[in-house]
């Protein structure tokens, strides 16, 4: 009887030491297994650096540069020379302005008559002196001078007619009347000289 219950001790021992290892191997089963069945391992953080499909080349460009921390931590970003913008400022630096040296005037001719049969005015009683009714009398002018001058009738109300202009070395003849009066000018129809017609014909050279 005793050996009976001796055998049914180290039987249950024997058997509950069995029930253990089954539940730790189911255990182990139901925690590893399933892992090595998907074939996947718990993820490592995720890091900074680009992916593979985020710098391939089919990858539609960013229309803003990137910043630096999305870069690779094994190169730095690039970097772009300095470029001197134009400034509008104005420069300290003196700036010769060209210089125009204006032509000389040329010294207007100083002319000179010699005259007979007429009296001689200046060119100020110019508006006071007109002609009036006299007689008949010539008058013949030759130009000696290096420009061409001009010949004006002063009118019964003291107004300049033209009647010609006279080149170097030409003379005119005009059919005159005493007690007329006729001016001479030059080229820019300045006056020069103004002269009083005599009776019986007058001559001016101009020199």
């Amino acid at each position: 009887m005793n050996s009976q219950r001796g055998m049914f001790g180290q039987r249950a021992v024997a058997f509950w030491t069995v029930v253990g290892g089954v539940l730790a191997v189911v255990t182990f089963v139901v925690t590893i297994v399933p892992g090595l069945a998907s074939g996947t391992e718990p993820s490592p953080e995720p890091s900074h650096s680009p992916t593979a499909e985020s710098l391939s080349p089919s990858s539609p460009a960013s229309p803003l540069p990137p910043s630096p921390s999305s870069w690779p931590s094994s190169s730095p970003p690039p970097t772009e020379d300095p470029t001197e913008e134009p400034s509008d400022e104005p420069s300290d630096e003196p700036t010769e302005e060209p210089t125009y040296e204006p032509s000389p005037e040329p010294t207007a001719h100083e002319f000179a008559f010699s005259y007979s049969g007429s009296s001689a005015y200046p060119c100020s009683a110019e508006g006071r002196l007109h002609s009036a009714y006299g007689y008949a009398s010539p008058l013949t002018v030759t130009n000696n001078s290096p420009e061409p001058i001009q010949i004006f009738w002063l009118d019964m109300a003291g107004n300049r007619q033209q009647y010609s202009t006279l080149q170097p070395g030409r003379y005119y003849r005009v059919d005159s009347y005493s007690n007329h009066a006729w001016l001479i000018a030059d080229r820019r129809d300045e006056c020069v000289k103004i002269f009083g017609m005599a009776a019986g014909g007058a001559y001016v050279i101009v020199t």
